[in-house]
């Protein structure tokens, strides 16, 4: 999108407000630059020649959740002026700016990445116990510590003969690096079900957080690796990661265009599978042994990604609720966001830990045992709450839970 389109579009809004109501920065800061009708005014009067750091910072603290979007009555594509604005920003911009260049560079790279993850995962959790308990490093380091967790319990049995194919998987970086505990449960569980699970060596970062930055070229390099690394085989694609879901669906929208890379982002993404869609087809005649003992109490934060935009799925009621025999519980008010918005977190530390505060309040008043999200970013978001309130709470994903239901009925 070109900056008189950008323009263009931002002259639409009609000054209304609608987003003001949905936007979880700006219910936190009050600020009208941190609104959608804002960041459309500042386009509107000033386009993107110009800009500076004062600019700059506006439009990066966005989470790009899209509930603008989804409520603007003119239908404007909010969060894709955002980050068309972010692409004619310096590689280096807004607050924390190197943080996130260089987190955006170790995404590229897998192998930089494997390393600085095993080196996070065995040292983050003991040194973040020597800083003292406010200390902005030691929660950042705390996402490594996911506190009480049965997913080192017994193997998940295999189901013999029953044949259900191949799945290709796309793990995504922190379920390959960060966490790779929930790399096993999903092949565990997609082996209890039949179905033979394979990884592509060649898959890179889905681009989400390169997109994000306004970094188009990067996203759209990324996107053509794992395009092709995964037409190397057919059949279905299964993504446990709800961002990266989210950043595969929109493929298609990187190469508006390549007329070629278009056609086959397209046929990638009519191969997708939304995990907890695919765990609750898996489980649709299971129901959990375990009703008439004490249901756990669970709640399970529905990821931004999946409430918005192409990806938007319905929630997992079902699955939690009916085939594993859970508790569900659920704090008054619509669905908000926790705040960790990619790198949104790091660009913007005290706004992102304000708005995980105003939401964990009300779900640890709730007294959960398990909370339990899909995405790999809302996950650090929620180990990073409970690291913070030092809850007896565990935080797993879906593909856990279905793993613990399966070895209970073993």
């Amino acid at each position: 999108m070109s900056p008189a389109q950008d323009q263009k579009s931002a002259t639409a809004c009609a000054k209304c407000g609608a987003c003001l109501v949905v936007c979880p920065v700006y219910r936190q800061s009050r600020n009208e630059i941190h609104s959608a009708r804002g960041k459309l005014h500042l386009l509107d009067v000033l386009g993107l020649d110009g800009h500076g750091p004062v600019f700059e910072e506006i439009f990066t603290g966005c989470l790009l959740c899209g509930a603008c979007s989804e409520r603007c009555p003119r239908g404007i594509d909010i969060t894709e002026l955002i980050r068309s604005a972010r692409g004619a920003f310096p590689a280096v911009h807004g607050g924390h700016g190197y943080e996130k260049y260089l987190a955006r560079k170790v995404l590229e790279s897998p192998r930089l990445l494997k390393g600085l993850a095993k080196v996070a995962r065995l040292t983050g959790p003991r040194i973040a116990v020597s800083l003292p308990a406010d200390s902005g490093l030691r929660l950042r380091l705390g996402i490594f510590e996911r506190g009480v967790t049965e997913t080192d319990g017994p193997t998940v049995e295999k189901t013999a003969g029953e044949g259900a194919g191949r799945l290709l998987c796309f793990n995504g970086c922190s379920f390959t690096h960060l966490y790779p505990e929930i790399s096993k449960s999903t092949q565990e569980v997609c082996e209890r079900f039949g179905y033979e699970l394979a990884a592509p060596d060649k898959l890179r970062c889905c681009g989400l957080a390169a997109d994000s930055a306004g970094d188009r070229q990067t996203a759209a390099k990324l996107a053509r690796q794992n395009i092709t690394a995964l037409e190397e085989e057919q059949g279905p694609i299964l993504v446990p990661c709800a961002s990266c879901y989210s950043a595969l669906v929109n493929y298609p929208n990187l190469f508006a265009d390549e007329p070629q890379w278009h056609q086959r982002a397209v046929q990638l993404t009519s191969r997708l599978l939304e995990v907890n869609s695919f765990l609750s087809s898996c489980l649709a005649e299971c129901r959990s042994s375990r009703k008439k003992s004490r249901r756990k109490k669970v709640y399970y934060h529905h990821p931004c990604h999946l409430r918005f935009g192409a990806a938007a799925t319905p929630p997992p009621v079902e699955l939690l609720s009916e085939q594993l025999g859970m508790e569900m519980v659920k704090p008054d008010g619509d669905p908000a966001c926790c705040g960790q918005g990619g790198l949104f977190h790091i660009g913007e530390p005290e706004l992102s830990a304000r708005i995980r505060t105003s939401l964990s309040t009300r779900v640890f008043s709730l007294e959960p045992e398990i909370i339990t999200t899909s995405c790999s970013g809302c996950l650090m978001q929620w180990i990073g709450a409970v690291h913070h309130r030092g809850a007896p709470i565990a935080v797993k994903h879906p593909l856990e839970l279905v793993r613990d239901f399966l070895c209970s009925r073993s």
